[in-house]
């Protein structure tokens, strides 16, 4: 499915419940939200959400504990730091939780002491879209258990490239609970600075330019 939209301000939903199930595994391109609050994820199906609109400041919670395949969810660029609406500062407590698949979470803002992200069982993937030389993406006292591989992405390379050409991306490796693998990717030439389309076509990694460090 390419677009899915379920409007809270006229219908007045708060909570999502999704479940994945059928013949094979479920895609959803965008997943527009506007004043939901909470989406619960289930099913046994594997399931891949490429990204959310317009749920920047009502999007607190993501629960997928109870899906029992695998799970890869973009959260859009804006939500994890964004301010509660209705409020022109501040920052949301957000939490995104997975299941017991090898699942694939993406972030491309900071996650702050105040979001959790917490990873099942399975063999599991936190990518780093980074998009920001200036931004720790793992701050002091943040709340991430369950990740077993760490994939930092230079997703924006050119905004991230120093003048000796080298790629700056910040992250407090031990604010990340137990023992991963971190793989280095480098896209700087993947798309243009002026290109804001956050289609999920193309913000997939290359395989070019990798290293993984223990």
């Amino acid at each position: 499915m390419n677009d899915l939209r379920i409007d809270g301000v006229t219908e007045g939903y708060e909570t999502i419940n999704l479940t994945s199930t059928g013949g094979d595994a479920n895609s959803l391109n965008t997943l527009t939200d506007e004043d939901i609050q909470t989406i619960n994820i289930d099913g046994d199906q594997s399931l891949t959400i490429a990204g959310e609109n317009n749920a920047a400041g009502s999007l607190t919670t993501v629960d997928a504990s109870a899906l029992e395949a695998n799970l890869d969810f973009r959260v859009s660029q804006g939500i994890i730091n964004s301010a509660p609406d209705g409020t022109s500062n501040g920052d949301v407590a957000f939490t995104i939780k997975s299941g017991v698949g090898d699942d694939i979470i993406r972030v491309s803002d900071s996650i702050h002491s105040n979001d959790t992200v917490e990873m099942g069982d399975g063999e599991d993937t936190l990518v780093i879209e980074a998009v920001d030389p200036t931004v720790n993406y793992t701050a002091d006292g943040t709340t991430i258990t369950g990740v077993e591989r760490v994939e930092l992405l230079s997703s924006r390379g050119n905004n991230l490239i120093n003048d000796d050409d080298s790629i700056t991306i910040g992250v407090l490796a031990d604010e990340i609970d137990g023992d991963q693998t971190f793989l280095l990717r480098n896209n700087r030439d993947m798309r243009p600075l002026d290109d804001t389309d956050n289609d999920p076509e193309t913000i997939e990694p290359s395989i070019a330019d990798t290293k993984t460090i223990m």
